[in-house]
């Protein structure tokens, strides 16, 4: 009982994780692509 209990909480906390690490990655991911999509183009726009 104690064993499968023990096995839930692992899974339960690497289901956490996770969803927490791919919400930061997310969070960073969407960061670095606004930055490349806009500083170039105003970048570009500047030296016209």
């Amino acid at each position: 009982m104690t064993y499968a209990l023990y096995k839930c909480y692992l899974f339960s906390a690497k289901v956490v994780y996770f969803f927490r690490a791919g919400a930061l990655f997310r969070k960073i991911y969407l960061n670095l692509q606004h930055e490349l999509t806009l500083y170039p183009y105003t970048y570009d726009q500047q030296n016209e």
